[in-house]
Order: structure tokens, then C-alpha cells, then sequence
């Protein structure tokens, strides 16, 4: 048999195979289905679902309203991406290196920040710039109040704000406007809560709000209803303590509550039954008049200080049961008194606030594996320039808020390096009365 007119075509295997792993990368138009969440700011981490998107996230770009955020992770259904500073609500854009892209049927809505002051006759509230650390007062405020003279917290993601007045004998309950940042005094506010009530705190998930009460053996429970913001006493309400307690804190995993007792010189352990109710513990001797108490947020220790010595004392806990630090640095003497602490979100530095003018604020560096502390360099920070009450981090670790109550101003401060802080230029603001406590509300826009 003959062949004939065999022809034989060769194609470009090699060359094709190139052209379509470079295309392949985005082999379908990119296309948004969802996100994790449709608010967020600057700072935050998103997840954007979708398909074609590709694994290279040097290949995307990613657009909110216009403005260009940092990609961190890709793979074909799902993009990491960090909302930029200066990013308004408003569509997703997702685009590709070859010029396809795809917008959002949704809008993305930038959070809004304000700041809110407690003082010793209102309660003041600022919009809070995250890029620059600068405020401005809110519309129709501060509130005169006798309802808002000391701690401050906030229930279900800031809709309801509750606040302790500590000559008043009670607790005040506020409702957020999300958009104005406006509060508004709830029908059923202020609730009695025995003598002297100074510090509150409240579980992760806004169910259970505690009172300690500085005047009286005595920790008051709540139960909060989200509906109304109103508060009801929990089962067995007050709980017993040893003397007056000051300081209070729940741990992370929302199981245990522990107080500071000034008068008993010790730490006093709580179990939260599945209503909300106590369950009194031991408690655990310091030595000093304990005040100033906050947990380490991912990690078990926590840090105490006292009304009447310049002690730093540590403790790890395992559930209710607590185990003083030593690592042969505990107690730390600071020198001068000093009974307001705050630690980070992250945990990495601790900082106490000085009532001694000469002194400012102590920084340490938080080594979560030991619990040890360790100055951060040039600690204390202000030193020399005013005493401090009250300090707060803003939700991003940019800035420092401190309470400066002999001349009634909230002093500003940012991060510069490794957890050292500086002056900002023109971060100095006066609130009229003594400055107690801040919170830093984020609100959707």
C-alpha cells in the first residue's frame, strides 16, 4: 500500500504550553461573590470571595471606593487584602494584570471611630481620626451627667455604653447613634448598685456585665438585654468579697472573672456559672493594697498594682486558681505610685499610668511565654511633663490615649518603634473636669 500526500503538521507544543500558563493565571474574568464582612477599617485584614482571581497576589489589584488596598494572599476563589487609610464606603473593585476586572453589587462601609471620656460631671464623646490621632467633639456633647464619673464599657459590637458613678451609687446606660456618635440616656438608666461603685467589665459576647464596688465587700451581676440595652440583676447578685474590691477583669475564654480587693491585699478568683451568676474562689495574697488589675489578652497571666505601694505583681493562672510570678523580677518596684494599667490587643507591651508628675508613663515589653516584663526603651514616657489617670490604645495599636486630671486635658500619644512613645504635635485636648477613663468605639458608616 501507498501513502500518499502525507502531511505532517508539528505544532507548537512548547511555545502554546507557555502562552497558556501565562494566561492561565487568570483563565476566567475575575468575579466577587461575597466577603467576610461588608464594614471594616483602616488596617483590617478582609477575605474577598469570588473565582478567577489567580494565585499570584502581585497580579491583583483591589479597590475600595477607588482607593488602593495592600494584597497579602491570593488563590482563585479568595483574595487577603488590607483596607487602606483614607478608604471611604463604597464598591470593591477587584482587577487583574491583564485588565479584566470585576466590581462589587455591594457596598463595603469604612468604619467610623469615636473616642468617649468619662469625668467627674460628664461624659464627653470626640470623632477619633485613626490616620492622624486627632479629635474633634461630637454634636451634643459632652453630656452633663452624674451617670458617667468613672469606668467605662461598651455591648453588643458598641450599641449600648455603660458607665459607674462612684458618689452616685449606680450605673449609667447610654444607646450609640452608630452614625452620629451621639448617646442618649436608656429609659431605665442609672441602675443601683450598692456603695462606691469605680470599675466594670463585661463578657466577649455583651451577655453579663460586672460592678465592682469600691465602697463595699461586693460584686454586682447583670444580665443585658440586647434589645433594649437594660440590665437585670443576675441569679444570687451581689457577690461576696473579702473587702472592697476595686480592679476587675474576665478572662478571655469568658469563664472567670477576678477582682482586685484593696483592703485584703489580694486578687480574688470567681467562676462564671452558664447564667452569669459567681462562684467565689480563693484568694491570693499580693501583700499590697491591690488596684489596678488587667488580664493579658491571649495569654494566662495577669498584672496588678496597688493604692498603697510602687509593687508590680504578676500571676499565671490555670481556671480560677492563681500562681504568683516571680521569675526573679516580681514584684517590680517602679518607684512611684501608679494604679492604672493597659496591655495591648496583641499582648506585646503592658503600661501604667503615674499620678507623679515627675514620672509619666511606664512602658514594658510583655514576654508571653514567661509573663516576664522588660523596660521599653526610654520608659517612662513623658516624664516630667503631667501625671496620668486613665490610658487606652486605639484599636490598631497607632495611638495612646492618657487622662492628665490636674489640668483636665486627654493627652494623645504614638507608637514610634518597638512599643516607645511619642508626644503627637498638637495632641493635647481639654475636657473642662477631671478625665477618668476612655473608649474607643468603632461604629459602621
Amino acid at each position: 500500500m501507498v501513502i500518499r500526500n502525507l502531511v505532517i503538521i508539528c505544532l507548537p507544543v512548547i511555545c502554546l504550553h507557555v502562552s497558556c500558563q501565562a494566561w492561565g493565571k487568570f483563565w476566567l474574568a475575575p468575579a466577587i461573590t461575597g466577603a467576610e464582612r461588608l464594614w471594616g477599617g483602616a488596617g483590617d485584614q478582609i477575605k474577598i470571595t469570588g473565582n478567577g482571581f489567580g494565585s499570584i497576589p502581585g497580579d491583583l489589584s483591589v479597590f475600595f471606593n477607588g482607593k488602593a488596598g495592600q494584597v497579602n494572599a491570593a488563590t482563585p476563589s479568595e483574595i487577603e487584602v488590607i483596607v487602606p487609610e483614607g478608604a471611604t464606603s463604597g464598591k470593591i473593585r477587584v482587577q487583574a494584570s491583564n485588565g479584566s476586572e470585576a466590581i462589587s453589587d455591594f457596598d463595603f462601609r469604612i468604619n467610623k471611630y469615636f473616642l468617649y471620656v468619662t469625668s467627674s460631671t460628664h461624659l464627653h464623646g470626640f470623632n477619633f481620626n485613626q490616620t492622624n490621632g486627632s479629635l474633634t467633639p461630637l454634636p451634643g456633647m459632652p453630656l452633663v451627667t452624674t451617670s458617667a464619673t468613672g469606668s467605662i464599657v461598651a455591648a453588643f459590637e458598641y450599641k449600648y455604653l455603660y458607665t459607674t458613678s462612684f458618689s452616685g451609687n449606680h450605673v449609667g446606660a447610654f444607646q450609640i447613634d452608630r452614625v452620629t456618635g451621639t448617646v442618649t440616656v436608656l429609659p431605665t438608666s442609672p441602675e443601683a448598685v450598692g456603695t462606691g461603685p469605680g470599675y466594670l467589665c463585661i463578657d466577649s459576647k455583651s451577655r453579663y456585665l460586672y460592678v465592682a464596688n469600691g465602697s463595699t465587700a461586693q460584686i454586682h451581676g447583670f444580665s443585658i438585654d440586647a434589645n433594649s440595652g437594660d440590665l437585670t440583676a443576675l441569679p444570687g447578685s451581689a457577690y461576696a468579697a473579702p473587702s472592697q474590691t476595686l480592679g476587675i477583669a474576665i478572662d478571655p475564654t469568658d469563664s472567670y472573672v477576678f477582682a482586685a480587693i484593696e483592703l485584703g491585699d489580694a486578687v480574688r478568683s470567681y467562676t462564671v456559672q452558664a447564667n452569669g451568676s459567681l462562684v467565689a474562689g480563693a484568694s491570693y495574697p499580693s501583700g499590697d493594697a491591690t488596684r489596678g488589675l488587667v488580664i493579658h489578652p491571649t495569654s494566662p497571666y495577669i498584672y496588678t498594682t496597688s493604692t498603697t505601694s510602687t509593687n508590680v505583681h504578676a500571676y499565671r493562672y490555670s481556671g480560677s486558681v492563681l500562681t504568683s510570678l516571680t521569675l526573679g523580677i516580681f514584684p517590680i518596684n517602679i518607684g512611684v505610685y501608679a494604679p492604672w494599667l493597659h496591655i495591648d490587643r496583641t499582648g506585646k507591651f503592658l503600661y501604667i499610668a503615674s499620678q507623679n508628675a515627675t514620672m509619666g508613663i511606664f512602658g514594658f515589653h510583655v514576654d508571653t511565654a514567661t509573663g516576664a516584663l522588660t523596660a521599653i526603651s526610654g520608659s517612662p514616657f513623658a516624664a516630667g511633663a503631667y501625671e496620668s489617670r486613665g490610658l487606652l490604645i486605639d484599636p490598631y495599636n497607632k495611638f495612646l490615649f492618657s487622662a492628665r486630671s490636674t489640668t483636665a486635658e486627654i493627652k494623645v500619644f504614638s507608637f514610634v518603634g518597638d512599643g516607645s512613645l511619642a508626644e503627637l504635635a498638637g495632641g493635647i485636648y481639654s475636657v473642662g473636669t477631671t478625665p477618668q477613663r476612655f473608649l474607643v468605639v468603632s461604629a459602621q458608616q
